[in-house]
Parts: structure tokens; sequence; C-alpha cells
């Protein structure tokens, strides 16, 4: 028989086969020589690492590991989110509540100081032409809602605009106040989604194909089709590559001027004629007056009213993101039937998936981690 230094275990080299079998010569081997150098000296235990050592393997180092997304809301797992917001004090409401919008917050301080200053007013000037879009489309909407049709949409540059509509007159009291009050609702809807994961990307990009729709369709005037045409391109590109954090950023703009126009050009209704394009024409709440009866002015108050009880609504009852426990019981209600799931889907991007750049992602991510090593 031969002695085991002549085996040589099957796929192990022959050098590691001689150091598993190895015995130690010292007599005073006591079966375990682990606290033992090279040099026979004994080693103290406390110097000396029992643990397996994994060669070319990257070794994760246990350490606190922080990252920018906020803590969940929702500690209390054995609550639901309805209770959780019925617990809720104004103060936390407003402490929460200044801390999510603090950008709604400053982007409404700066526009409506530009607003105020005719120096630099002239920034919002896109903004101003695409709330007057809103408002003329709101009325060719209630033409087709009523049974009617659009006939064209013109948009001036002095940020002022009209529809043409061809409905039945009885409707007429209806079409004419669809612009101020559209404009309100539209504003309000921006606003509730301006938390959710998909609300800022998905809502800019469907004004943006409206926009680009409308252009084509409706919009008869050089410069109404030029520039509405140019800003859904811009929204298309924004809302297509720009990163989160920018696109809410731009998102909240287009919400922020939206409610604010509906509330800041009732102004022009208190007058006895409205300027269109140069000529004088009758303002909405004059058609009012004719058709349904009252005042012009009560008609102009209570538009007003209601643009500040869309902004209201939208600001105080947003649709929580995710992470996120809702400011009120009825909408904790509603994000506990799962409402709001689709708003934070936490998918990839639509784009992503189609090309497959999210794949390429995952698979540079995992090849990155294991390559690393001696």
């Amino acid at each position: 028989m031969s002695s085991p230094a002549d085996i040589e275990v099957a796929g192990v080299p022959a050098w590691m086969a001689e150091e598993q079998i190895a015995a130690p010569s010292s007599s005073n081997y006591t079966g375990n020589n682990n606290n033992n150098n090279n040099n026979g000296e004994v080693l103290p235990d406390w110097s000396v690492d029992n643990g397996p050592v994994a060669i070319g393997v990257p070794v994760l180092v246990d350490q606190e590991i922080t990252t920018n997304a906020p803590p969940t809301t929702n500690t209390n797992t054995g609550s639901s989110n309805a209770e959780i917001a019925s617990q809720k004090t104004w103060n936390e409401y407003f402490r929460e509540s200044f801390t999510r919008d603090g950008r709604l917050l400053i982007i409404t301080l700066l526009i409506i100081i530009c607003m105020n200053i005719p120096i630099i007013k002239w920034i919002l000037y896109p903004f101003t032409i695409f709330s007057t879009w809103i408002h003329e489309l709101c009325h060719g909407l209630a033409a087709i809602l009523t049974g009617g049709s659009i006939s064209k949409i013109m948009i001036y540059p002095d940020t002022s605009g009209l529809a043409y509509t061809s409905a039945n007159p009885n409707r007429r009291g209806f079409i004419a106040s669809a612009g101020y009050q559209g404009t309100a609702i539209i504003g309000c809807l921006l606003l509730l989604f301006r938390r959710t994961k998909r609300g800022p990307r998905t809502g800019t990009m469907i004004i943006a194909v409206m926009m680009i729709l409308s252009a084509c369709i409706w919009i008869r005037n050089v410069f109404g089709f030029i520039f509405i045409f140019i800003f859904g391109i811009l929204l298309v590109g924004s809302a297509w590559k720009l990163p989160s954090t920018y696109i809410k950023n731009v998102y909240i703009i287009l919400a922020v001027t939206c409610t604010l126009n509906a509330i800041t050009s009732v102004k022009d209704l208190f007058g006895s004629n409205y300027v269109v394009n140069g000529t004088t024409s009758s303002t909405d709440a004059h058609t009012m007056s004719d058709v349904v009866g009252g005042s012009y002015t009560l008609w102009a108050v209570l538009w007003l009213f209601l643009a500040i009880i869309c902004t209201f609504i939208g600001i105080l009852f947003a649709i929580p993101g995710p992470d996120e426990v809702a400011d009120f019981t009825c909408c904790g209600i509603c994000q506990d039937y799962g409402c709001f799931k689709l708003c934070n889907y936490p998918g990839q991007r639509c784009t992503k998936r189609m090309f497959g750049r999210g794949e390429n992602a995952v698979t540079t991510t995992t090849t990155s981690s294991t390559t690393t090593g001696p």
C-alpha cells in the first residue's frame, strides 16, 4: 500500500496535498496549533483570527451607510394610514408640509415677485402664454362636451386669445364659463399630483402632447402655432430626459402659473371691455351676464372664489408620494385602499424598459461589484 505522502488528491495540486497531510513535528502538539507562528512562538488568543478568509471576494465592512432618502413617515406598521392621518395635529401638518413642499413655496414666491416687477415679469412670458392656451382650450373642450366642435383657436403675442366654437346656443353659458373654471380645475389637478412619483413626469408629457396636437389641429394663427408647438416639443424633451428633481421643478412652475393665472386674470373681468390683439372685445363675464343673467361683476367674483378654493384644495389635499402618509383622514382611507398605487408605481421608466437601458445598468453594477479583489 502506498504511503499517504505519495497520494495526490484528484483535482488538487501536489503542493496543496502535501500541506494538508503535513504533521507537526513538535512533541508538545496538542491537536490545535493555531496559536503558534512559524517560529514556534505561542501567540496570545486575542491576536489570532480564526475566521475564514476568502481570496478574491470583496468583504463588506459593517459600517453605517447614509442616504439622502427621506425617512418613512409611517413608522407604526400596526396602524392604517387613515388612523395615523387622523392623529396628526395642525402643528405636525404645517411642519411636514413645509418640509415636503419647500420647493412649491419657493417657486410660488419667486413667481409672485416676478409678476409684480415690470422689468423682470417677462421671464414668465412663456408660462403666461401657456395659461392662455389652457384657457382657450377649455372653451373648446366644453364645446365638444356639449356636442359641438372647435372651429379654430387663436393665441396672440399680447397673451390674449380667442376660441371659435360651434355648439348649441343653449349651451353658450357653459362654454363661456369653462375658460376660467377649467384653468382653475386643471391647476388644482396639477397641484394634487405634485408629490407623487409618476405625476410630474407623466403630467408634463400629457400637457406636451396636448399642446402639439392642438397646435396641429386647431390653432390657426402663425404666432400661436409656432409658440405652442415649440413649447410642446420642449416639454416632451424635458419629460423624457430631465432627472426627477428638475422635472418636478418644471411641473410645479406649470401648476403654479396656471393656478395664479386663474386668480390674477379675473381682474380683467371687472372692466367694461377687454382688449384682444389690440381690438376691444367683451369678456366671458359679460357673455354670462347676457346669456344667464346677473351682473358681470357677480360672475367675476364667483370665478375668483372658485379659483381660490381650487388652489387651496390642490395645496392641502396633495396625493402622498412613496413612503408618505396622507395629511388628512379622507386621503388616508384612499391610500389604504390602494387608490394611489399607480401614481407611485416603483418600476423603472418606460423608456428605460423599452430600450433595455435598465437591464444594462443592473448588469454593469453587478459586474463592477463582483470583480473587486486583489
